[in-house]
């Protein structure tokens, strides 16, 4: 059934009540009491206090003003226990709304409260439980639980609006999310299972083409190639110290002037930048037997690039630690010593 409101009323045509008003702001406000309203308080004796404030049930206003409203509770029982619960109750038949103390049932042990009364005609909101033990001649503060943050027994009218509910929205996208995560595990395993298969493969071809080459070549061969590579290595080292003798001495260089932001070099400055960019080159033995070697220069840092050459065809490091200053190399232990180049940019 479609139902609107308010317009002007033409012969009668247009009859409104006080149901159609509070229909009216039903949606605006939630059911409960406004924020730090109608807190109950202990009052002497067997009886509280309700404090000023406003509540708002089912569009229909509810407020306790100018000064607290005291309500008188049931003598205890002299043996069993109950919980009382404080109730504000739109009562449509009566057209009222009023605060109320709702006895509890009486239990031997630990008591149960009731559950408000909500009906098509009556709502009640709970704005407190009281317990009242067997034997209680006192109400006092910590025999009553503030229920008015409860969202199932009471709760804030803390906005114009109900606040948007986002549990559906929620729970859409956690079964989008746990559907398609089982799939991307599944992809991402399918991709390192891949890499990680590859790699093996590389690692196996290259130790197949290894083991051939020891095959085809012979002794001679092998102590050949190592010289060529000694004589190359040493070849190197010789123009490294030209270059770098080149650089610090050279007239153009010493002549040049490069600008960076807030700091002008010199020709020298310049050079030195040069050969640092070219690296520097350590040297050290590994002894037979021995399995670390350790450098130190102030030129390894914790972000330099290290690159280690040996005179020993297939030795190289098996893990290699670097800080600023110290770099640790270790080795399989050899039979003979090894001489070790590390060249640090």
């Amino acid at each position: 059934m479609e139902s609107s409101s308010f317009f002007n009323s033409k012969d009668g045509d247009r009859v409104y009540n006080a149901g159609d008003w509070a229909d009216y702001f039903r949606p605006l406000f939630q059911t409960g009491v406004f924020n730090g309203d109608l807190q109950v308080v202990a009052n002497g004796g067997m009886s509280v206090k309700v404090q000023t404030g406003y509540a708002w049930i089912d569009g229909y206003k509810y407020r306790i003003k100018d000064e607290p409203l005291t309500l008188d509770m049931e003598t205890a029982s002299g043996n069993m226990n109950r919980i009382d619960n404080i109730v504000i109750r739109l009562d449509l038949p009566n057209r009222l709304i009023k605060s109320y103390v709702v006895s509890g049932n009486y239990y031997q042990g630990t008591a149960t409260p009731k559950m408000p009364e909500i009906s098509a005609t009556i709502h009640e909101i709970v704005i407190a439980r009281i317990t009242v033990d067997a034997g209680t001649t006192e109400i006092t503060q910590d025999l009553i639980e503030d229920t008015r943050m409860d969202g199932d027994l009471c709760g804030w009218v803390c906005g114009a609006v109900d606040q948007i509910k986002f549990e559906q929205i929620k729970a859409q996208f956690d079964a989008f999310f746990a559907k398609y995560r089982a799939s991307i595990l599944t992809e991402y395993e399918s991709y390192t299972d891949a890499i990680t298969s590859y790699e093996e493969q590389q690692k196996e071809d290259f130790e197949a083409w290894v083991n051939s080459l020891k095959n085809i070549l012979d002794d001679a061969d092998v102590a050949r190639l190592q010289s060529e590579i000694d004589q190359t290595g040493s070849r190197i080292d010789v123009m490294e110290s030209a270059l770098d003798e080149t650089l610090k001495n050279s007239d153009l260089i010493e002549s040049l002037a490069i600008t960076e932001p807030g700091k002008v070099m010199d020709g020298r400055t310049c050079s030195e930048y040069l050969v640092k960019a070219l690296g520097t080159t350590l040297t050290g033995t590994l002894l037979a037997g021995k399995t670390m070697l350790t450098f130190t220069s102030a030129a390894i840092t914790d972000d330099s690039m290290i690159h280690v050459y040996t005179d020993q065809y297939g030795v190289s490091p098996s893990a290699m630690v670097y800080s600023d200053g110290r770099l640790t190399l270790t080795f399989d232990a050899q039979s003979a010593d090894i001489q070790v180049k590390v060249r640090v940019i």
